[in-house]
C-alpha cells in the first residue's frame, strides 16, 4: 500500500458513470455505486499520480495511524 501505516477519511462520489473502450475499440458504459466507485476512484488517482493523502481536507482531523491486529 501507498501509505502503509496511515489511513484516512477521503471525500469520493457514491455513484460514478465511465465510458472506455474494451480491447475491440468498442465504446462501453459503466455505472458504479458504493465499494466499486469508490475503488475505480482511486485507481485513477493512482493514474493521476495522486494519493489519498492529496485528498484530505486536513491531515490533522482525517489522518489516522492505522490500527495492527494481532
Amino acid at each position: 500500500m501507498s501509505v502503509s501505516d496511515y489511513t484516512g477519511n477521503v471525500v469520493r462520489a457514491e455513484t460514478i458513470t465511465l465510458e472506455a473502450r474494451d480491447e475491440l475499440g468498442v465504446l462501453q458504459h459503466y455505472e458504479m455505486k458504493g465499494y466499486e466507485a469508490r475503488a475505480v476512484q482511486h485507481e485513477f488517482d493512482h493514474l493521476d499520480g495522486l494519493l489519498f493523502l492529496d485528498h484530505l481536507v486536513s491531515r490533522r482531523c482525517d489522518l489516522f495511524k492505522r490500527k495492527i491486529y494481532k
